[in-house]
């Protein structure tokens, strides 16, 4: 059996479940590693002085293990539920890749449970790792407003925002694609395609940007370029 994405591009079956664990078993590690990066912020902030002996390389190692652990722990379920499926009306998927909830909308298996599974990840992983995030956060910005410096304060808040701004974009749309079908709410191809792909896409698009924009020299870099190509025009101008 394959399943055929956009009529044109068929996808053996096997490589469709390999595609669907490593998107899945990725947007899961990030969503714990969004949560753990808060839980570093919050150290740094709250507790500097003991940051070097609480965050070390060991620790940070054992946080990336023990996301991929969980997270695979929580797929190797998904994997046995989508072998479960079967395909008697069409083995086409409306989708740019291989997608559990679109695999369970066009199957002819109708079993609440495959979807209430994807209700108790998306709240599990999503509203867990937001309400660690938030908790992290308003520490951190209770304890900048502390800070006698403007300067200082500045720099947290941006650090704050910007990271925010990341989250955001990845949580909300995942937990809305995922949580509405699961609670019988129907959302068009459209809507659910795009808000998958806002979360997978946008959010490490944004990250070099970002942090590029906080470096000094990539600043003053395109400060540069701006001000050379004010200065051009004016000598023009005047010859």
């Amino acid at each position: 059996m394959a399943l055929l994405l956009f009529d044109t591009s068929p996808v053996p079956y096997g490589a469709c479940l390999v595609q669907m664990f490593l998107v899945f078993h990725l947007e899961m590690v990030e969503s714990l590693l969004f949560a753990l990066m808060a839980c570093d912020r919050y150290i740094a902030v709250i507790y500097p002085f003991r940051y070097p002996q609480l965050v070390t390389g060991r620790t940070v190692w054992a946080g990336i293990l023990l996301s991929n652990v969980i997270s695979g722990i929580a797929m190797t379920v998904y994997m046995i539920f989508v072998t479960e499926l079967s395909f008697c009306r069409t083995n086409v998927l409306p989708y740019c890749f291989c997608d559990y909830v679109t695999m369970v909308l066009v199957s002819c298996t109708e079993n609440a449970k495959y979807l209430s599974l994807l209700v108790t990840t998306a709240i599990t992983f999503g509203v867990g790792s937001l309400t660690i995030i938030f908790f992290s956060y308003t520490k951190i910005a209770h304890a900048a407003l502390k800070i006698s410096s403007a300067e200082g304060k500045k720099k947290v808040f941006n650090v704050l925002i910007t990271h925010l701004l990341v989250v955001l974009l990845f949580y909300l749309p995942l937990m809305t694609a995922f949580i509405l079908p699961g609670i019988g709410v129907k959302l068009s191809a459209e809507a659910y395609n795009t808000m998958e792909i806002v979360a997978t896409i946008i959010p490490p698009m944004m990250n070099p940007i970002i942090y590029s924009f906080r470096n000094k020299e990539i600043k003053n870099g395109i400060k540069k370029i701006f001000m050379r190509k004010r200065t051009i025009p004016e000598i023009n101008n005047h010859m």
